[in-house]
């Protein structure tokens, strides 16, 4: 973001059977939420990295998210979280 430095950004993990898409989850976000509040970049994962005790690893989806943000398209998909 040029003009604050950062943007926000949401990774989505889904759950077994879940049959939405990202489109549709913006969709709903612009239902509930004000759009300068919607989140830049939005990601799709088949996992998250957490530690041994379940927790999420913050640091870890936060340098993926760096990663991905460098080359994804213009509506803020990219080809995989690797």
């Amino acid at each position: 973001e040029p003009l604050w430095g950062e943007a926000v950004a949401a990774v989505v993990e889904w759950k077994d059977g879940a049959t939405a898409t990202l489109e549709e989850l913006r969709g709903h976000c612009r239902s509930l939420i004000a759009g300068f509040k919607l989140p830049k970049h939005l990601h799709s994962v088949d996992l998250l990295p957490r530690t041994a005790t379940g927790k999420l690893q913050r640091g870890e989806v936060r340098q993926r998210i760096r990663a991905m943000t460098s080359r994804q398209d213009s509506r803020g998909e990219v080809a995989s979280w690797n």
